[in-house]
Order: structure tokens, then sequence, then C-alpha cells
């Protein structure tokens, strides 16, 4: 399907990414807004290392990692935990890294995110790198991210607050899909 009204989102992350230094950009919203879309869309044609986290077994979320990053660069060794995929991630210039449904991390391991912390700290002002967290949990993105005592509290350099398509966009794509009466 085509890809409708996200350019100023888009924009952002091109700006970001093309910026030298790192950032650390957060996606939220409703689920079904279109997070996961919109970093797809912007994810075409670079080389990014991408994963959606699902809650399961920590060991399975740092191999589905490590199948990703031999996917994208042929290689890859073996992980025995989200920390070391994560550290290995940064340690070897990967300059953009996207994780899907980044609260998940919590019933993987609620560690993760005082890891990326530490990560973060270490790394970001010796790469150039962009990482793009995303979730639809706005509690959980904000326990995560914005709340004072958050392990990633004020490391966020941009924050896409992604909101529901405007009426005209759905018209829009209801028309070109043919559809001019509502059933």
């Amino acid at each position: 399907m085509k890809f409708y009204n996200r350019e100023e989102e888009l924009a952002l992350l091109e700006k970001a990414y093309a910026r030298s230094g790192a950032d650390l950009i957060i996606v939220s919203g409703r689920r079904r807004v279109g997070k996961s879309r919109l970093v797809d869309e912007f994810l075409k044609g670079k080389k990014a290392v991408s994963i959606m986290v699902m809650p399961k077994e920590e060991k399975q979320v740092a191999h589905d990692l490590e199948e990703e990053i031999r996917a994208k660069y042929g290689y890859s060794p073996s992980f025995g935990s989200l920390r070391e995929a994560l550290e290995y991630a940064f340690e070897q210039n990967f300059d953009l890294i996207f994780m899907d449904e980044f609260p998940n991390v919590l019933q993987v391991n609620s560690a993760v995110p005082f890891e990326v912390q530490r990560l973060w700290d270490a790394y970001r002002d010796k790469k150039d790198v962009l990482l793009i967290f995303s979730g639809s949990y706005a509690g959980m993105m904000n326990r995560l991210f914005a709340a004072k005592k958050a392990p990633l509290f004020n490391r966020a350099t941009s924050t896409i607050s992604l909101q529901p398509l405007l009426f005209k966009t759905v018209s829009q794509i209801l028309t070109e899909l043919g559809v001019s009466e509502p059933a």
C-alpha cells in the first residue's frame, strides 16, 4: 500500500540520520497508528539493524538480533543475552538501530533499559549512531523515557508522537482504493 501523510516525521528522521553525532529518537502513539510503518518507510534503502522486541526468552531476543545483524552484514557472533547483542551493536559502529515495541524489553529483562542507558552514555559522544525506539504503551514509554527516575530520562534527542491520519488523508486513501460510498 502507498505511504501517506507522514512527511514531517520522515523529514525529522532523515535530518537526524544525515547529521553527524548521535541521536536517540522515540516514536510513540496509539496502537495501529502507523509507528512501525513510518520507521519501515524511513529505513528503506538504509543498512539498519532492526528488531521487533517480543515478550519471550532473552536468549531468543538476542538470537533474533544476531540473525538481523547476520542478514544485514553477513556476519555476527552468538549472543547469550540482549546486553551482549546491544553492546556489540554499539561497538561495531552500526549507524542505525531500530527497536520496535521497545517496552516489551521489560518482560524480557527489566535491566535492559539500564544497559541501553549505560551504552548510550558511554558511546553517544564517540559514535555516529541513530537509535530509534518505538512503542504503543504510552504509560510504559513514559516510565522508560520521560519520568524523572526513568533509566532513559533526558536521553532522547527527539520525540515523535504519532497521531491518527487526518480525515482528509483517510478520504484520499479511500478514493484511491475506489471506495466512494460508505458501506
